[in-house]
């Protein structure tokens, strides 16, 4: 299908939404998980709250990365809008570079950079956002199994879930790659790339450190 570059723009900005809150989500989890073990006074104190707290956002995280790795045709998607990216090579052209950017004083130096996406590198990317790639495979698979359907099969029998299941590792890959590929195109698009952290992404340790600081101020008190 062909597309505009306004309409480009538009499935760019759709998709950086998914991939930026799937980093921001599974990076706040990390986060927490760490603090929780730093701060096992705090974590004591309210382990209930800080186990759905983290739960909620691996939750989050697995379900804009698996979104960002969708296989569904009609869907918006990594995969999808690669191919579209091969489909629509005409608006990556100097001349629609320009008139995208028009209104950027660097418009001129960054049209010297400009050009359509290497094939090769391209065709490499479609592949590596393809459900034939192992890493990618883990997820549609866990999406099919456990976040959007329940496998029956899974819950008569969980302990067969063990060596083919989706790990932290498998996310950091797919997070990282994620990323990777979506900036490399959103650069050559729009002259601009995406941030995967966000403002106020250690607000948290505010609060560890304060309710630890009231426990022991409390702690001290009863024993004085």
């Amino acid at each position: 299908m062909k597309h505009t570059s306004a309409e480009f723009a538009q499935l760019l900005q759709a998709l950086s939404n998914d991939i930026v809150d799937a980093h921001i989500h599974w990076r706040m989890a990390s986060d927490i998980a760490k603090a929780l073990c730093d701060h096992p006074l705090v974590a004591a104190q309210s382990n209930t709250f800080w186990y759905l707290t983290h739960k909620a956002h691996v939750a989050a995280a697995l379900q804009c990365l698996a979104r960002a790795y969708d296989q569904e045709q009609s869907s918006l998607h990594l995969l999808s809008w690669l191919q579209i990216i091969r489909d629509n090579q005409p608006i990556f052209d100097v001349a629609e570079f320009r008139v995208r950017l028009q209104d950027n004083p660097f418009v001129e130096s960054l049209a010297k950079s400009a050009e359509r996406p290497d094939a090769r590198t391209l065709e490499e990317d479609i592949a590596r956002c393809h459900s034939t790639d192992p890493a990618v495979n883990l997820l549609v698979r866990y999406r099919g199994s456990r976040a959007a359907h329940r496998s029956k099969r899974l819950a008569l029998k969980p302990q067969t879930a063990s060596t083919n299941d989706l790990a932290d590792p498998d996310v950091e890959v797919l997070l990282d790659r994620a990323k990777t590929v979506f900036n490399r195109y959103s650069y050559m698009f729009s002259a601009a790339t995406y941030s995967t952290s966000v403002v106020g992404r250690d607000d948290y340790k505010y609060i560890f450190s304060a309710v630890e600081a009231a426990v022991q101020r409390g702690r001290s008190l009863g024993e004085a």
